[in-house]
């Protein structure tokens, strides 16, 4: 492992980089400075306005991953204690209720960027905008879900979400190679 230090506000964090990821890295820099990235980033640069950005790492994952999934809401959080958050989700998704959630979750920690500087950002995948709107209206009252809630707001603070569609994927998805690490 190498390890770097990243200076965030005026606070020095250590990340330590494993071998593969090193190459990883070098892989996307000869990637980044092709002629095909530089026109791809042109057509970018020219119709569309950047929001934000985060890097991350999959801590953990439940449900079933399904590539097709397109509907996303991501919710940005600051986490006191990561290990309290993964337990109250995996107390949350093996009650009666969490049980029956459609779709999937996935929880990373985040390496970089991200709305509010967050911590950790909750990813959860449907199969559609209805799908996301059903199983979100059905917890309204719900006794498991207020319990699941307010074991998370006791050690997080909430940075906002946003929802995001997928229009059109290339390639392969990589969460079923990563989330099941």
């Amino acid at each position: 492992n190498r390890q770097i230090r990243v200076r965030k506000d005026n606070r020095v964090a250590r990340h330590y980089i494993r071998p593969e990821q090193l190459i990883k890295i070098t892989e996307r820099r000869v990637h980044y400075q092709s002629a095909e990235w530089a026109k791809l980033m042109a057509v970018f640069t020219e119709n569309t306005t950047l929001v934000q950005t985060t890097r991350g790492t999959f801590v953990k994952s439940w449900g079933e991953v399904d590539p097709a999934d397109s509907v996303w809401m991501h919710h940005m959080i600051t986490v006191r204690d990561p290990g309290a958050l993964v337990a109250a989700f995996d107390r949350w998704m093996n009650s009666a209720t969490g049980r029956k959630a459609p779709g999937q979750v996935h929880l990373s920690g985040v390496v970089a960027g991200g709305l509010g500087s967050p911590s950790h950002v909750v990813s959860i995948g449907y199969a559609s905008q209805a799908e996301a709107e059903q199983w979100q209206d059905s917890l309204a009252g719900n006794g498991d879900y207020a319990t699941f809630l307010a074991a998370v707001q006791q050690i997080s603070d909430y940075h906002g979400a946003n929802l995001a569609v997928r229009v059109k994927a290339w390639g392969t998805s990589p969460i079923a190679q990563t989330a099941s690490r």
